[in-house]
């Protein structure tokens, strides 16, 4: 049984992430087994990190995890306030 290719476009930006054009097969999980497709993707603020495409097809990863930490500055900011 062959597993659907997954199809992500190079010209769509994924929230923050530009996919490269590089993917390769790896294997992930507890013991390594699963296979899926994992890409290479430029975060707005210039990380490169390799993100599963199924998690960026279903809206499961939008940036390399620089946005959770502007989230968590933020919400930090506005608990001082008050």
């Amino acid at each position: 049984m062959t597993t659907p290719q997954l199809v992500l476009s190079t010209e769509v930006k994924y929230g923050r992430l530009q996919l490269t054009g590089n993917k390769e097969p790896r294997r992930y999980g507890q013991c390594n087994g699963y296979i899926a497709t994992f890409f290479e993707c430029r975060c707005d603020c210039g990380k490169i990190k390799w993100i599963r495409g199924s998690n960026i097809k279903r809206i499961g990863t939008r940036s390399c995890g620089c946005y959770r930490a502007e989230l968590a500055k933020l919400v930090h900011k506005y608990r001082m306030k008050q």
